[in-house]
C-alpha cells in the first residue's frame, strides 16, 4: 500500500505560477511508492490557470479545487505583502472536513524530497507542528509583541485538523484576528502563534529552511551558520550542508529574493529548473535585476568568472579588459546571454536531427530559450538607458 499524504495550498490568480512551480517540485521529488492528494483553495484563480495546474494531476498526484470567499475578513486591514487569501488557512479544518492530518505549504517554496516524511511526526494532542522563525524572534521580536515564548513560521504547517475541529480553533483564530492590536504585522502568522503556540510541536529547520531570508543582508538578516545552529540546536558545518539537508526551501519574507520576480533571486537556477518543468514552462516570465542585490551580483560575477585574472585589472564596479572598461552588471548579463545562446543552438541542432515527440520537445525548448535571450537583451538595454549604479 502506498504511503499517502494530504497537501494544501492557497492561491489567487496572481500567485498561481509560483504555486504551480512548488507543486511541480513536490511531484518530481516524491517517491514512486507514495501518493499525494493536493487540495487547492482558490481565491479567484482563473479557469486558464486552473487548467494549467491540473496538468500536474495523475493517479498518485490528485488535484482538487475548492472555491472560497473572504467575506468574514472584509474588515481586516492588511499591513504586509501577504494577501488576504492567506487568512483562509483559518478555515481549513472546515473546508477540508474529511481530512484529519494536513500539510499546508505556501506557494513560495521549493520541495526537495518526499513529503510523506511528515507522517512520521507525531502531533499527539497538539494542534500544529511548525518550524520556529529565527528572523522573527531574533530580528524583529514578534514573539515578544504577541506574548509567546517561541514564534513559528506559518508557511509550512503540519496540521491536526481533527483536533482543531474538536476545539473549534477556526472560530478562535477568526475572533483573535478581528480583534488583533495594531502592532501585529503578519497576516495570519501572528494569529496562529497567539492561538496555537502552546499547542505546537517545533520541527527541525530542514522542514522549513528559510535560507534566502537567513542570509539576505538586503532585508535585515545575515545570520551565520553558528547562529542557526545555536537557535535550532543543529550542527551544520556550512550553509551548503543546510541546503543539502533541507526538505523544504522557503522564500519567506519580503519579495526581494524571489526568483519569479528577479533574474538574480535566491536559488534562481534551481527554481528555473522547476519552472521549465512546470505546465507554465513554455511561457515568458518577465523579470528584472534586483538593484538591492547589486553588490552581491557584482562580487559573485567577479569571483566566479574573473577569479583567475590579475587583481589590478579588477575595479569595484567593472573590469578593465583590452583597454576598455566594462561595467560588471553588463558583463554579467552579457555572459548570461552568451550561455543562453549556446544552449539555444545546441537545442536547435537537436530539433533538426530528431523526429516525432523528441523533435517537438526540442523545438519547444528552443522557442523558450529564444524568448529568454530576447528578455535578457531587453534588460541590458534598460541598464544602458538608466544610471544603474545610482540606485
Amino acid at each position: 500500500m502506498k504511503s499517502h499524504i494530504d497537501i494544501c495550498v492557497i492561491s489567487d490568480d496572481g500567485y498561481s505560477i509560483p504555486t504551480t512551480v512548488m507543486l511541480t517540485s513536490a511531484k518530481l521529488n516524491k517517491k514512486a511508492d507514495t501518493s499525494y492528494e493536493v487540495h487547492v483553495i482558490s481565491r479567484g484563480i482563473s479557469s486558464y490557470h486552473k487548467k494549467k495546474i491540473r496538468e500536474l494531476s495523475s493517479d498518485d498526484f490528485i488535484i482538487s479545487f475548492y472555491e472560497a470567499d473572504l467575506d468574514a475578513y472584509k474588515s481586516v486591514q492588511q499591513k504586509t505583502h501577504v494577501t488576504l487569501a492567506a487568512l483562509l488557512k483559518f478555515d481549513l479544518p472546515n473546508i477540508l472536513s474529511h481530512v484529519d492530518r494536513l500539510l499546508y505549504m505556501d506557494g513560495d517554496i521549493l520541495v526537495r524530497g518526499d513529503l510523506t516524511e511528515f507522517n512520521n511526526i507525531d502531533l499527539e494532542y497538539k494542534l500544529i507542528a511548525a518550524v520556529r522563525d529565527m528572523g522573527a524572534e531574533l530580528g524583529v521580536h514578534f514573539n515578544d509583541i504577541i506574548g509567546c515564548k517561541e514564534y513559528f513560521n506559518s508557511g509550512v504547517l503540519w496540521m491536526n485538523l481533527a483536533r482543531m475541529r474538536e476545539f473549534d480553533v477556526s472560530q478562535k483564530l477568526l475572533h483573535v484576528k478581528l480583534n488583533a492590536p495594531p502592532e501585529w504585522k503578519c497576516a495570519d502568522q501572528d494569529t496562529f502563534n497567539s492561538v496555537c503556540c502552546k499547542e505546537s510541536v517545533y520541527l527541525p529547520v530542514r522542514y522549513n529552511a528559510m535560507i534566502p531570508l537567513f542570509r539576505n543582508p538586503a532585508v535585515y538578516y545575515n545570520y551565520s551558520v553558528d547562529t542557526i545552529n545555536e537557535f535550532y540546536g543543529t550542527h551544520y558545518g556550512s550553509y551548503e550542508e543546510l541546503n543539502d539537508d533541507a526538505l523544504i526551501i522557503h522564500f519567506a519574507g519580503e519579495s526581494q529574493q524571489r526568483p519569479w520576480l528577479y533574474l538574480n533571486g535566491s536559488f534562481g537556477v534551481i527554481w528555473q529548473k522547476y519552472y521549465d518543468a512546470s505546465p507554465f514552462g513554455e511561457l515568458d516570465l518577465p523579470r528584472e535585476i534586483n538593484p538591492a542585490h547589486k553588490n552581491h551580483l557584482i562580487h559573485s560575477a567577479k569571483r566566479l568568472v574573473f577569479a583567475s585574472m590579475p587583481q589590478e585589472k579588477m575595479g569595484d564596479k567593472g573590469l578593465m579588459l583590452f583597454g576598455t572598461y566594462f561595467p560588471m552588471d553588463e558583463i554579467f548579463l552579457l555572459l548570461t546571454i552568451t550561455n543562453l545562446k549556446k544552449q539555444y543552438w545546441r537545442i536547435r541542432l537537436m530539433s533538426c536531427i530528431t523526429f516525432g515527440h523528441r523533435h517537438k520537445k526540442y523545438a519547444s525548448k528552443a522557442r523558450v530559450l529564444k524568448r529568454r535571450i530576447k528578455q535578457a537583451k531587453e534588460v541590458v538595454r534598460k541598464f544602458k538607458k538608466s544610471d544603474f549604479w545610482s540606485l
